[in-house]
């Protein structure tokens, strides 16, 4: 997979994420104490990701990203996705190449 391809993959991951977290906060007014289950893990890994997205793909530095961040992230807490991000476009061009 190219550079290219996989940016539009997580983006589209991303579109979808940010639609079900926005269902998700739709059923609050339903729920007593307005607690979903769910909801706060899905708002913070959509965080993790998307700083990660802006990093990664777009060298956007992290003070741009998050202005003014409830917790300022560390880059260990994304890179993760980074590095499997890393690992899926340098197998494809081994494979690409190889072929």
């Amino acid at each position: 997979m190219t550079r290219k391809e996989m940016k539009l993959k997580v983006k589209n991951e991303l579109k979808a994420q940010a639609k079900e977290i926005r269902e998700l906060k739709s059923k609050r007014k339903d729920v007593m104490y307005g607690y979903v289950h769910g909801l706060e893990f899905a708002s913070e890994d959509y965080r993790y990701k998307h700083v990660a997205y802006c990093t990664f793909f777009n060298n956007t530095p992290y003070d741009l990203v998050e202005s003014n961040p409830r917790e300022p992230l560390e880059e260990g807490d994304y890179e993760g996705f980074t590095s499997t991000w890393k690992k899926e476009i340098v197998d494809a061009k081994i494979v690409h190449t190889s072929s």
